[in-house]
């Protein structure tokens, strides 16, 4: 497998490029579960671990360990030290849940290609406390969004 350079810091804003999730309702699950499912469902993928060169930018461990930013899903979504290149926004669209993925246009069509494969429910199936009645209170549906 061949390293894609990318770059050490890419500008990403609402104005960048993006993959849109549709949800049906209801979302038994909190924003935060969905963002985490998110990644963790791309971990499957094998793009996320297709290697790239940065220019050696790191992040950092609490404990000042430094963090690689070795492979595509580390670029993309970051680590501990290191924002990563993502912004997830969500919104209510017509009674449904949104999300917008937003990543930098210089990112490399494997991104795309990444984000692409994911589906309202694979993100779900990845969803550590979907229907988890504790947590109904902070559910999106509950709230009716973000």
């Amino acid at each position: 497998m061949s390293t894609l350079n990318v770059p050490a810091r890419a500008h990403i804003s609402r104005g960048s490029d993006f993959v849109e999730y549709v949800f049906p309702a209801p979302v038994e699950t909190f924003w935060d579960d969905i963002c985490t499912a998110t990644r963790e469902a791309c971990k499957r993928h094998p793009n996320y671990h297709i290697p790239v060169d940065n220019g050696g930018v790191c992040g950092r461990s609490d404990q000042n360990e430094v963090i690689p930013i070795n492979i595509l899903g580390k670029w993309l979504f970051g680590t501990p030290g290191y924002k990563g290149h993502k912004l997830l926004d969500p919104e209510m669209r017509d009674g449904q849940f949104v999300v917008r993925f937003y990543f930098p246009n210089e990112a490399p069509p494997e991104v795309r290609e990444m984000l692409e494969t994911l589906t309202p429910e694979i993100i779900r199936k990845n969803c550590r406390f979907w229907g988890n009645r504790e947590y109904e209170d902070q559910w999106v549906s509950t709230r009716g969004g973000i």
